[in-house]
């Protein structure tokens, strides 16, 4: 490295947690907070990249105080930068003082120029490290191996989520083992996205592109009658195409888009159908499920239509909600129309397919909804975000009601007789680690989410499958189900201690 004078540190997943050990075999996936003073010391100016969590930016930014700390004391100048497309991504950058006018002048062109609306600078709270380096009675601070470092043995928390990735592990490879139609292959991508394993997701990203049909529809098997289903590929094909850089990702998320924005059918009130085609006698094909929540509002808002995935959970709520009791009934026929392709289509005349409150299609709208959210409140949209904190919150507040005493629901909630199944339960969970991690639900719900932790391991078997959830084909008995495998991946994705 001789005759180089900035260091840029790529780790897969930013600086090293407390929730991580360093004799963990994940721990090579972070840059250790070391490693950049080391740089810093060796006379060399270091950035380093870091993925925005879904905590607020306050409790997000104390991660690094430490690390900041010191390097103030050592006399560094420390700049950050976000990149705002898509989830948020964070540059800090540690200066020497010969080095900072330079640096500093480089990234007020990026902020004033052609990338500026892509970037933005992120104000660091050191007025108290500040304070502290200037006070005369200050001390040195201690080595970062013990003032950041919390290993496993040392936490409790840390030693319940680390010792758990045996169990995840197994799920996940069961979850690969399933044969899956579109909706399965995007949420289980999804949720290895989620759970941290990037490099399958990838794969999975890739082998939906393989299936892409020329309307733009991803991940198609058999027949092409889908229509928001393709779309849950839709954001991990998008992240493969800003991990890789390969265009063929970034063109077929685009396909995606312009197919869900430009060619899908949509009822009269613009909200998109489900299927092109009737499973049920007697109906038309423009029917609305309460999967679709999931299936297309979250890829509508990764792709910059923010506005467009809000108005489509709104128009969602609006077909499917019971008044009553708050929750969601699964099948509404639109009724007659001519699509926006023009073609007439259908025979129904606005009627409920299945008037049912299906447990896990409340779950599939909880887990959509949060995921919009956290990407409201990424790109800086707080009036958005309180609007969709609102319907999730109303919607979980209705199902947990309906939670039995170890945390699971019947499969139609307000039916006793109907069977008990997992799958909602776990993505009820999920949508609550997420909400207390992001800061925009409230600590009370992790009871009712910890129920569920705790009861679904057992249903988890030796080779990692999970029984007594809603169970495919045709879910309407117990069994298995690829959707289960990931709904419990994305609770120990978003548990809040890992």
């Amino acid at each position: 490295m001789s005759g180089c004078d900035f260091v840029f540190l790529d780790p897969d997943n930013g600086l090293l947690p407390k929730s991580v050990a360093l004799s963990n075999d994940k721990s090579i996936k972070y840059v250790l907070p070391e490693e950049i003073l080391d740089y810093y010391d060796a006379g060399y100016s270091v950035a380093f990249y870091s993925h925005r969590t879904r905590e607020n930016l306050d409790v997000y930014l104390k991660r690094f105080e430490k690390l900041f700390y010191v390097a103030k004391w050592n006399g560094a100048i420390i700049k950050a930068v976000s990149f705002k497309r898509g989830t948020v991504r964070d540059y800090f950058i540690l200066l020497h003082k010969e080095h900072a006018a330079q640096v500093e002048e480089s990234l007020e062109k990026i902020l004033k120029g052609q990338w500026g609306q892509h970037f933005e600078a992120v104000e660091i709270p050191g007025q108290m490290s500040e304070a502290i380096c200037a006070a005369e009675t200050v001390t040195e601070p201690e080595p970062m191996s013990d003032a950041i470092y919390e290993t496993e043995t040392e936490s409790e928390q840390s030693t319940e989520s680390e010792g758990h990735g045996e169990k995840c592990e197994l799920v996940k490879h069961a979850m690969l083992a399933v044969q899956r139609y579109p909706w399965e292959q995007g949420v289980c991508a999804q949720a290895l996205w989620e759970y941290g394993d990037k490099t399958t997701a990838v794969a999975m990203a890739h082998d939906a592109v393989l299936r892409q049909q020329p309307d733009g529809r991803l991940a198609v098997i058999n027949a092409n009658i889908a229509v928001t289903d393709p779309a849950a590929n839709g954001e991990v094909v998008w992240r493969a195409f800003e991990l890789t850089g390969n265009v063929m990702y970034r063109e077929a998320a685009e396909k995606m888009l312009s197919f869900l924005m430009e060619k899908a059918p949509r009822t009269d009130r613009g909200i998109i159908c489900h299927n092109e085609v009737s499973f049920h006698k007697g109906y038309s094909a423009n029917q609305i499920w309460v999967d679709s929540i999931y299936m297309a509002p979250p890829f509508l808002a990764v792709m910059g239509e923010l506005e467009e995935a809000v108005r489509q959970i709104e128009g969602y709520l609006t077909y499917l909600k019971d008044e009553k009791s708050g929750l969601l009934y699964h099948i509404y026929d639109a009724g007659d129309r001519k699509s926006i392709l023009g073609k007439l289509r259908g025979t129904g005349n606005g009627k409920f397919v299945r008037k049912k409150l299906w447990a896990t299609g409340n779950g599939w709208a909880l887990l959509g909804i949060g995921r919009v959210i956290d990407d409201a409140i990424e790109k800086g949209r707080q009036d958005v975000a309180a609007r969709l904190i609102r319907y999730g919150t109303e919607l979980l507040d209705a199902m947990l009601p309906y939670q039995l005493a170890d945390g699971r629901f019947h499969d139609i909630l307000d039916e006793k007789t109907s069977f008990v199944e997992g799958t909602a339960a776990m993505m009820m969970a999920a949508f609550v680690y997420r909400g207390i991690v992001g800061g925009w639900l409230p600590a009370k719900y992790r009871v009712a989410a910890d129920r569920v932790r705790e009861t679904m391991d057992d249903y988890v078997d030796e080779f990692g499958i999970i029984h007594e959830v809603c169970g495919c084909p045709h879910f309407d008995r117990v069994g298995t189900s690829a959707e289960s495998m990931a709904a419990y991946l994305m609770m120990w994705a978003a548990y809040p201690i890992r």
